[in-house]
């Protein structure tokens, strides 16, 4: 996924977990600096706050949504 910022870096990498607050923990991560400058981490955490957009491969959205799909006739089976 990416994740954009309000000061204008970019974070391309897999995403490891997300909280209620979007606060992001990303491994693999390539920054990419407003002035295009580019940076490899092994490991980044982006808050939040400060996070202007963020940017999901269609693949990822079409499991989920099968994901959810597959949940949600599991919840009617067990009523």
């Amino acid at each position: 996924m990416m994740v954009d910022t309000k000061n204008g870096d970019s974070y391309d990498g897999l995403l490891v977990a997300c909280d209620t607050f979007m606060n992001m923990h990303m491994k693999d991560v390539i920054i990419t600096s407003k002035d295009g400058k580019f940076n490899k981490c092994k490991e980044v955490f982006v808050r939040g706050n400060n996070i202007n957009s963020i940017q999901i491969q269609p693949e990822v959205l079409e499991k989920h949504s099968v994901q959810v799909k597959l949940r949600q006739a599991e919840a009617l089976e067990h009523r």
